[in-house]
């Protein structure tokens, strides 16, 4: 019977990974295994976590990705220094200088840009304008946007090369032997639609 260390998994298929988590299998023992045994395994553990490990060249812990120092084992005190630093890292990053001036920094400049003369100076001439001067703006923002869609509209109409038709829409070139027309969706239909 194989098991997963990792996450328990339990099979007797021949496999070579656990399908649950993709940790790699072993033979697991039965208790007659233990009595016959004459080899008693020591059992590596995490450092960090306590987790068992179960592959022997594992570099980090499948439990909390510490790293698994073969040579000595780290100490309570140097974990308890590793996660006061982590801390003091952390409260340094909330109060630094630089995270503040950057604040400071971006409340200037919306403030910049709510005092700018440039912008205050748009909306004095917007607001001093005449009712004639702003029918004017108004009107020629009208015929532009006309003119823009007379533009779209117009090019978008074409005449079939085929039949002789004017219609509207995109243009369907086809070529034979070098020559190339510009046909409606009738006419291109006609020639590749096969009687659909």
């Amino acid at each position: 019977m194989k098991k997963c260390l990792n996450c328990g998994y339990e099979t007797e298929e021949d496999l070579n990974f656990c399908p649950e988590c993709g940790q790699k299998l072993s033979e697991a023992k039965t208790d007659n295994d233990d009595e016959n045994s004459d080899v008693t395994n020591e059992i590596k553990t995490c450092p960090k976590c306590g987790k068992e490990i179960g592959n022997d060249e594992a570099l980090y812990c499948s439990s909390c990705g510490a790293f698994l120092n073969q040579e000595s084992e780290t100490s309570s005190s140097d974990l308890n220094q590793d996660k006061s630093f982590i801390s003091s890292v952390k409260s340094d990053l909330k109060n630094s200088e630089t995270i503040n001036h950057m604040g400071s920094v971006v409340s200037s400049v919306k403030n910049d840009i709510n005092n700018s003369e440039t912008i205050n100076q748009v909306k004095t001439k917007v607001s001093t304008l005449t009712w004639w001067q702003k029918r004017n703006i108004m009107i020629a923002a009208v015929v532009l946007l006309a003119v823009i869609i007379l533009a779209v509209i117009i090019s978008n109409i074409h005449t079939c090369d085929e039949c002789g038709d004017v219609y509207f829409g995109s243009k369907n070139e086809i070529s034979f032997f070098g020559e190339t027309e510009d046909i409606c969706d009738d006419c291109y239909n006609d020639l590749f639609g096969f009687g659909y």
